[in-house]
């Protein structure tokens, strides 16, 4: 039994096209500006003065320590979709998202793209506790998947 890949399998009915398509019409009902939106904060290209109702939370909170970290699997979703269904929509999404933390690498000096500063990785939270997830984030942000491979 092997693997078989990406555009080798086309789906035409059924539920497994039904998931398909309910996975990409996720994955682009989120808005760009809130997956984004930890990182626009670090580099200072996004403050945050007003309670945004719309805005992701939870994880993504801008007083979370694992904010940032749902792009990474967003970046992978899409990659795999696109890989999967050649979507161009979705790869002109997903561009767009590594174009402006690309600025944001670059407000922040050139080094690395990051949702929180990079003191607060592995600060206690507010239980005492050292959070390790966020080092997680640092590596969790790029597309591993050839796919969303730039063609600079």
């Amino acid at each position: 039994m092997r693997e078989i890949k990406g555009k080798n399998v086309i789906l035409t009915e059924g539920e497994m096209l039904r998931r398909e398509q309910e996975n990409k019409k996720y994955l682009m009902s989120l808005e760009t500006m809130y997956l984004l939106r930890s990182f626009r904060h670090e580099a200072g290209r996004f403050s945050d003065r007003e309670h945004d109702v719309n805005a992701l939370n939870g994880w993504e909170d801008l007083s979370c320590q694992l904010r940032g970290h749902f792009l990474g699997h967003w970046l992978s979703a899409a990659a795999f979709h696109y890989q999967a269904t050649g979507d161009k929509e979705l790869r002109a999404k997903a561009e767009a998202i590594l174009d402006e933390l690309s600025l944001c690498q670059q407000d922040n000096g050139g080094q690395d793209i990051r949702s929180q500063k990079t003191e607060d990785l592995g600060q206690p939270c507010g239980n005492g506790r050292h959070m390790k997830a966020p080092f997680r984030e640092c590596t969790s942000i790029l597309p591993r998947n050839p796919p969303l491979a730039r063609e600079n």
